[in-house]
């Protein structure tokens, strides 16, 4: 462990001779030659300590080197997995360092830039963000900088022991290299006791994985080894060895020494019992001088490459001496012979660390402490040592953990930072600096869905001194209780912060918690009683929306107001608008902010779906700028439901997709349920019901969401499903679900769920034709209390279908259409002049015939435009019935590009890079490329050059 400043691996030399290891060596040649030609992989080494790991990854570095790849290396250790992003520092910080100006200013206008943030120590978290998803889409980019340079091999040794964040970032960075020039080599144990998590059970499993697992050595293999270090030839005693060391490579090697200095028999051999590597290293140790003793102690303390002079002042050595123990350790077989210090096998560190008393090693790691604070090393690696000692009341002890604590929270390591925490208040920390410690490790807690996190950030309420942290303590314990759908304690809570900062004087800490407290309501199982009077308490005092905080609790007032009809869709939207303040609100909030995305969804469902569109355009536009995953997955769920119902199929459905594998990438599931349902809405619309289930069935975990507002479109889409199938039953039992939820919720806007009319379709199906006009005429009469002109016209379709009376049917479609011209909800328009068209036709009379073949001619073009393909072939069939001749459709031409292809084709014609367009919408290189090869053969053109004119001149 690098005390002051980073670790670096020395050169490797060339391994020595490597016995049955002529398939590992193959499969690692391979995967070298792959990535020199641009194809990545993730290529695993694993197996038990002692097989032979290490030397292979040498073998690999050096073959690397001959290949004339970039080759970066780091090892986990031991002492270091709560020092976050310590194995990607190692690989990484020196590399980045090292650019020249023109290469790092080009990182930092990149969404690499958050990773060089973190690398030069400057990142800081956004405040009430996960940062880790977006860490780790940086830390991508800058490998695939770095490989676009010259193909690029990462190496880590001892994976089993390196921190959360890093094993996540291989993780995460293993299934992206499939189209780069990089290879990630991993060596690790399958399981080892205590370490983090089982990397090689989660790197082995993803997709593309190879994995090389060395077998013991063979008998024969043994014998080799046995006579060419004893001179012997006793086959007797080549098979002892074999036996006890189960052909193990180190065990092999800790054996022979043993016999080398004790003699060589049989005997011998069953006595040594190789397997107990501490017997052997210990008697090597007591054999050395007592200084020599000492020195080996330190550094199983501090860890491997820890600085000589750092080594000798905690053993209390001079230097010199230091040296030369340090050498004699090496000849010992203890040491490496190279320049930094380290121990030959983490097996050996262990057996000498584990030899030391509990109150010596607790007492050491205090000397380390104060050793490595006085010298100036950063807070992190004093914290490793800090909490392994006994506390002692320093001060300097609390200012260093909170210092780390602070700096994993930010890195996205709650879990360390929670645990320098409490160590801090072990110490213990002041009286009146406890309430902070006790506030930021509730925010820990939480920041890592931890189940102390309600407790820690209780007991910071109760210690709060004044008023002021009192309510800032409220507005953090609401938060997690909201998180943990526990809405009514939420809002007992964050009505004691409300009381405790109406006398501060501060008003915007009083919004943000009215605010929250309006989130919880709106989650809440008793909304219906607890929402509107709150909501319509505050209105008076927020209806300007001057500043952000009126502004959020606008947000949460319209929430209301679109879901329970409340008010009439222009009183919402208009609402609406001001609590977006022409994206003021944005700029402040971010686009992480839910309430940000609480208001547009409110202009969606008042049918202002252009400007819902652009404030989520602006949204996800700002969510790339900061390279935030959770913000660009909001901004995304919530504009393609506005854009599902423009009839924007394609981008809809893109979208979708994008908000739905976010979310499952970053573990953040706000708004999944709705993209998902979303997904599933666009696949049915343009006919692709088989892949509508296939997303179904990889992307739905049943109540995700619990019992709050975002799951019942889900659970419609579901029903949606079961009917198309046949499953009527199952259908029903999905959308009764969904009846149950928002009537609980007291939501009624059609526009966020359509259950009344399912299962009318239901009901009417089953013969209960009483049953579904009552809810076909409910859904109607709700509609019109709205006033939006997509549920409105819905609603009148549903009753014409349901009525028996055809002038009452035709009035009622009529209506329909009507409401559609006004719309900015094309497919509905289409359904309408579909319906009516059906209608008109079905009299008989020419005049009627006519004006049937109008009204499906509009409609045909209209489907067209949506990309919805059912709608296209059923429009195109009635006016053949109608004695009509259907269009020809476009196959080619700038109008039969679908909205991915249009966007990246006119990225591209900017002349922005595909490396650049891929950062740029989240997606693989390779993707992009397919997209464009798209376009070329769409467009008629054969090269980039082409593109620009091509687009302009719409061909």
């Amino acid at each position: 462990m690098s005390q002051i400043g980073v670790r670096r691996r020395p050169a490797a030399a060339a391994p020595g001779r490597l016995r049955e290891r002529g398939e590992e060596l193959r499969a690692i040649a391979a995967a070298l030659a792959a990535a020199r030609a641009g194809e990545g992989s993730l290529l695993l080494v694993e197996g038990p300590a002692g097989i032979g790991k290490t030397r292979l990854l040498d073998a690999a570095r050096c073959r690397a080197r001959e290949l004339g790849l970039d080759l970066l290396s780091a090892r986990g250790a031991e002492l270091e997995q709560e020092l976050p992003f310590g194995v990607v520092r190692q690989l990484l910080e020196a590399r980045v360092a090292g650019l020249g100006e023109e290469a790092r200013t080009a990182l930092l206008d990149g969404h690499a830039a958050r990773a060089v943030r973190l690398l030069d120590g400057a990142e800081e978290g956004v405040a009430g963000s996960d940062p880790l998803p977006e860490l780790l889409h940086a830390l991508h980019w800058l490998c695939a900088t770095l490989a676009a340079r010259r193909p690029l091999v990462l190496v880590v040794d001892d994976a089993h022991w390196a921190d959360g964040p890093s094993l996540r970032w291989l993780h995460y960075l293993a299934g992206r290299v499939e189209d780069q020039p990089l290879l990630v080599l991993v060596a690790a144990r399958p399981a080892e006791p205590g370490a983090t998590v089982p990397p090689a059970t989660a790197l082995g499993a993803v997709p593309g994985a190879v994995r090389i697992a060395p077998a013991a050595l063979s008998a024969a293999a043994v014998a080799e080894a046995v006579r060419e270090r004893l001179d012997v030839a006793d086959e007797e005693l080549c098979a002892a060895c074999h036996r006890v060391t189960g052909g193990n490579p180190f065990l092999l090697r800790e054996l022979l020494t043993t016999l080398r200095d004790g003699g060589a028999t049989v005997a011998a051999v069953e006595a040594a019992d190789a397997r107990d590597v501490s017997r052997s290293v210990l008697a090597r140790v007591r054999r050395l001088p007592q200084s020599a003793e000492g020195l080996v102690r330190a550094l199983a303390l501090l860890g491997d490459d820890a600085p000589l002079d750092v080594v000798a002042e905690l053993a209390g050595a001079d230097l010199s001496s230091a040296r030369a123990n340090a050498d004699a350790l090496a000849a010992a077989g203890l040491l490496d012979a190279g320049p930094r210090l380290r121990f030959v096998h983490p097996l050996v560190r262990a057996s000498i660390a584990a030899q030391l008393p509990a109150g010596e090693r607790a007492h050491l790691h205090g000397r380390a402490a104060r050793l490595l604070h006085a010298r100036g090393a950063e807070s992190g690696i004093v914290a490793l040592h800090l909490d392994a000692a006994e506390p002692s009341g320093d001060p300097w002890a609390v200012a260093t953990l909170r210092s780390a604590a602070g700096r994993a929270l930010r890195s996205g390591a709650p879990e360390v930072a929670a645990r320098h925490l409490r160590r801090a208040l072990a110490e213990p920390a002041s009286a009146e600096l406890r309430p902070r410690l006790l506030l930021e490790l509730g925010r820990a807690a939480a920041a890592q869905l931890g189940p102390g996190a309600e407790e820690d950030l209780t007991a910071a309420l109760d210690a709060a001194p004044d008023d002021a942290a009192r309510a800032v303590a409220a507005l953090e314990l609401g938060r997690v209780l909201v998180l943990a759908e526990r809405p009514i304690p939420a809002l007992a809570t964050l009505d004691r912060g409300v009381r405790a900062a109406r006398g501060l004087g501060d008003s915007e800490l009083l919004l943000r918690l009215e605010a929250e407290a309006l989130t919880a309501g709106n989650t809440s199982l008793e909304r219906a009683r607890l929402v509107p009077p709150r909501a319509e308490a505050l209105l008076a005092q927020v209806t300007a929306g001057a500043t952000v905080g009126e502004r959020l609790v606008l947000a949460g007032i319209v929430w209301h107001w679109a879901m329970a009809v409340a008010r009439s869709a222009e009183e919402t939207a208009e609402l609406a608008e001001r609590a977006l303040a022409g994206g003021a609100t944005l700029a402040v909030a971010t686009a992480d902010a839910p309430l940000i995305h609480s208001a547009a969804a409110a202009l969606t469902m008042a049918d202002r779906l252009a400007s819902a569109e652009n404030h989520l355009t602006a949204a996800m536009e700002e969510a790339r700028r900061r390279g935030s995953v959770s913000g660009l997955a909001l901004a995304a769920c919530w504009r393609s439901w506005a854009g599902y119902r423009r009839g924007a199929l394609a981008a809809a459905e893109e979208d979708a997709t994008l908000a739905v594998r976010l979310s499952s990438r970053s573990g953040r599931g706000l708004g999944s349920a709705v993209a998902l349902s979303v997904l599933i809405e666009c696949r049915v619309a343009r006919g692709a019901v088989a892949e509508a289930r296939d997303a179904f069935a990889r992307w739905h975990e049943p109540e995700p969401m619990g019992e709050t507002t975002l799951y019942g479109p889900l659970l419609a889409s579901e029903g949606r499903l079961h009917a198309l199938a046949g499953d009527l039953p199952a259908a029903r039992r999905a959308l009764e679900a969904c009846r149950e939820r928002h009537e609980l919720l007291g939501l009624r806007n059609p526009g966020s769920a359509t259950w009344r009319a399912g299962l009318a379709r239901l009901a009417a199906v089953e013969g209960d034709g009483a049953e579904a006009r009552r809810l076909a005429h409910e859904e109607l009469e709700i509609a019109r209390a709205w006033g939006g002109p997509r549920n409105l016209s819905m609603a009148l379709r549903t009753v014409a279908a349901l009525s028996d009376d055809g002038a009452r049917r035709r009035e009622l479609l009529e209506e329909a259409v009507a409401l559609g011209e006004r719309s900015e909800a094309r497919l509905e328009r289409v359904r309408a002049l579909e319906a009516l068209g059906a209608e008109r036709a079905a009299v008989g009379g020419e005049g009627d015939l006519a004006v049937a073949r109008e009204l499906l001619r509009a409609a045909l073009d209209g489907a067209a435009a949506c990309g919805a393909a059912p709608l296209v072939h059923s429009l195109r069939a009635a006016l053949v019935r109608a004695g009509a001749r259907p269009r020809r459709l476009r196959s080619s031409g700038v109008g039969a590009l679908t909205p991915s292809e249009r966007r990246i084709a006119g990225l591209a014609a900017e002349g922005l890079s595909n490396r650049a367009i891929a950062e740029r919408e989240f997606l693989a290189v390779r993707t992009v490329e397919l997209h464009l090869t798209r376009s070329y053969r769409k467009l008629g053109i054969d090269s980039r050059a082409r593109l620009a004119a091509a687009l302009r001149d719409g061909r």
